[in-house]
């Protein structure tokens, strides 16, 4: 028991599960079909156009509007392409082929992936009781199929989750080691991460405000400040948060004439330059055709139901949601969903001496403005029930989840444990021995739930996933780029 308990406390696992979630998710994209990757060859246009202009796009250039929706992907929040874009210039310094710079691009999705997988664990270091919670966090997070498909694909959705968990781990680091200047920085690159990747994702910005003043006003640790390092500290949150997103809606507000944020100017475009048909002014949403939003999220719209393929793409949908997983696979991942729920209710549970209300609140607004922004965007924008779009807050469904199996599973050992020791006399002996008894069951239990997790993605990639692998083969829209 001891030696595992050693193999299991760790922290090489901090390292080791994320780098093979990076080998697994670099393998994924080096023979990923850009066919098979949603959107992939509208947002590539970005990178290549910063790196073959050294500019960042206005938004009009006819080499990035999409000919059918009639605007580009300049107009929103595009920070994961400019990164990428630094990844497609070091490529291109060795060579012009065109899969090889795709793939170059797909390594800011690749890198922020593995990244997630990793600032989570350091979170469930830091939260949950058992040393094994992290490890199967680490697998529930790294080996989700729906996850590892778009850690492998240029999109925003992974770079948004993993900026997510830059802010979840900033609270916590917050919260209970006190706010000071490493803090409050980290707290500043969430927030500017956050703010350029997906707008999915701003829940978590609103719910870091209160947080941030609460925490602090209320800190009782280590760190001792005065209102003056307050705002010092506030300073340090604003300038960090700035520097990494904020001067990016500064510079819309400039080129766009007060349009900070993009979407109007962008509608404007499409109004002009797309298909009749997929005009904003006649482009066809439930909200237009009388659907309520309950109507649609549990009702049959266009023959697509929004829950019933939202949660489905949550786990596993490839390619344009076109490859699903079995029945019974989507019914053997949906056995999470009681944990998930149990972990809402048990989060007293959390190894946190203050904070735990204000902390839980935090991500249950962030969790709550994710789902309601992706409703609304099927309601009233463009109606795509896709699970992908809940994926900021992909990282606290799992925290809920694993802090839920880590409750049965104790409670579980618990259980067993007084039936080992039935009809022993009391004592210290006695205590001892059942309080390792339970944590060690415990142990078991959830590193036997990470290895079964494992499996399950296997099995994905063999029969589903794996329908995806053909090779990179560069898509006509991106052939200008590389001429």
């Amino acid at each position: 028991m001891n030696k595992l308990s050693k193999i299991v406390a760790s922290t090489k696992w901090d390292a080791v599960i994320p780098c093979i979630a990076f080998a697994v998710y670099f393998w994924i994209s080096l023979h990923l079909y850009p066919r098979m990757a949603p959107d992939e060859y509208l947002r590539l246009t970005i990178p290549f156009f910063i790196s073959d202009n050294n500019a960042l796009p206005l938004g009009p250039e006819p080499e990035i509007v999409n000919p059918i929706w009639g605007f580009s992907y300049a107009y929103t929040a595009y920070g994961p392409s400019m990164l990428s874009a630094v990844f497609v210039e070091i490529a291109s310094w060795f060579t012009t082929n065109a899969s090889v710079l795709i793939v170059a691009a797909r390594l800011t999705s690749v890198v922020s992936g593995a990244l997630t997988v990793f600032l989570a664990m350091r979170i469930a270091r830091r939260l949950f009781q058992n040393p094994a919670s992290s490890i199967l966090l680490g697998t529930l997070v790294a080996f989700t199929p729906q996850f590892a498909f778009m850690s492998s694909y240029h999109n925003n959705d992974i770079p948004s989750a993993c900026a997510v968990t830059i802010l979840i781990l900033a609270w916590l680091r917050g919260i209970q080691d006190g706010w000071d200047t490493k803090n409050a920085a980290l707290l500043g690159l969430g927030l500017g991460a956050c703010s350029v990747t997906y707008y999915f994702g701003y829940g978590f910005i609103l719910a870091s405000i209160p947080l941030f003043f609460v925490s602090i006003f209320h800190s009782r640790g280590k760190v001792k400040i005065d209102k003056r390092k307050i705002w010092g500290l506030v300073g340090v949150v604003f300038v960090v948060a700035l520097a990494t997103g904020g001067w990016y809606f500064i510079r819309n507000g400039i080129i766009f004439d007060g349009d900070v944020i993009g979407m109007s100017t962008r509608d404007v475009l499409a109004e002009q330059m797309a298909q009749e048909e997929y005009k904003p002014s006649k482009h066809l949403t439930p909200q237009r055709e009388g659907w309520s939003v309950w109507h649609m999220i549990f009702g049959d719209y266009n023959g697509f139901g929004w829950w019933e393929y939202t949660s489905q793409s949550l786990v596993g949908f490839f390619g344009y949601m076109e490859i699903s997983l079995s029945s019974s696979m989507y019914l053997g991942y949906a056995l999470l969903v009681p944990f998930l729920l149990i972990g809402i209710f048990s989060f007293r549970r959390v190894t946190m001496e203050r904070g735990k209300l204000l902390l839980h609140s935090a991500m249950l607004f962030g969790l709550f403005m994710a789902v309601a922004f992706t409703v609304y965007y099927s309601w009233a924008s463009d109606y795509e029930p896709q699970g992908r779009y809940v994926y900021s807050a992909f990282v606290v469904l799992a925290l809920y989840a694993v802090l839920g199996m880590e409750t049965i599973g104790t409670l579980v050992a618990s259980f067993v444990s007084r039936f080992v020791y039935m009809g022993q006399s009391a004592g210290h002996a006695k205590d001892i021995g059942r309080r390792r008894l339970v944590t060690h069951g415990a142990s078991v239990e959830l590193l036997v739930a990470a290895c079964l997790y494992i499996l399950a993605f296997a099995y994905v990639w063999k029969n589903w996933l794996g329908q995806c692998l053909t090779g990179v083969v560069p898509p006509d829209s991106l052939v200008p780029f590389f001429q």
